[in-house]
């Protein structure tokens, strides 16, 4: 029997080289962690919006195939500007906005129409008040960041309605959400998040950059 020791070194320690090698091996087999959040962001949109995606992809494969879905009517899709904008207001304003959190409320006696009750796993009920006067757009959609690109050129619009028709908004939003997919996929893919992952797990590695 014999014993031998191993220096185990944090990525911090590793030398550039070392670490470089560490990074690659990593790549191999690394995950994207966050495509589910974007799918449901993708898929919440859909079960808004007159869209039906066929196929999507990003990172090694990107691009989006949809088409747009049966309206009320079809003059919709001529609309433009001012009059788009009414119409986008008119039937999708409470998916875009919703009114503001103010506070939490004691007194759940309290009935009023901006005051949300929710019974929690506890059994307990939780009241909220929202506001009338001030609305949110903030990750509106499912809570995740991604839903706040997708949504951008709505947003853009209705601060500034153009000559796009209904059927341009939803192409630009479906677009910048592959492209905002892509750009956190890469992000999630280069060396400075490897290090940062390899911190927060207290990963170690022997002096070549092999994971222990």
């Amino acid at each position: 029997m014999r014993i031998k020791q191993i220096k185990l070194y944090s990525i911090s320690e590793l030398s550039e080289d070392a670490r470089e090698s560490a990074y690659e091996e990593w790549l191999q087999s690394a995950e994207y962690f966050w495509g589910d959040e974007n799918r449901d962001t993708l898929d919440a949109f859909e079960r808004i919006f007159p869209v039906h995606v066929k196929d999507f992809g990003y990172g090694y494969r990107t691009g989006i195939s949809w088409n747009m879905t049966d309206l009320d009517f079809e003059e919709v899709l001529e609309f433009t500007g001012i009059r788009l904008l009414k119409w986008i207001i008119n039937n999708y304003w409470h998916e875009l906005f919703k009114p503001k959190y103010r506070k939490s409320i004691e007194n759940h006696t309290i009935k009023h129409r901006r005051i949300k009750h929710e019974t929690l796993s506890n059994g307990q009920i939780h009241s909220t008040y929202h506001s009338g006067i001030f609305y949110d757009n903030c990750c509106i959609l499912t809570g995740y960041c991604i839903d706040d690109d997708i949504l951008q050129p709505l947003y853009e619009f209705i601060k500034n309605p153009d000559g796009r028709t209904l059927e341009d908004l939803m192409n630009d939003c479906l677009h910048a959400w592959v492209f905002a997919c892509n750009a956190d996929y890469e992000a999630s893919m280069t060396i400075e998040f490897f290090v940062d992952h390899a911190k927060a797990n207290d990963y170690e590695f022997t002096v070549e950059g092999k994971l222990y």
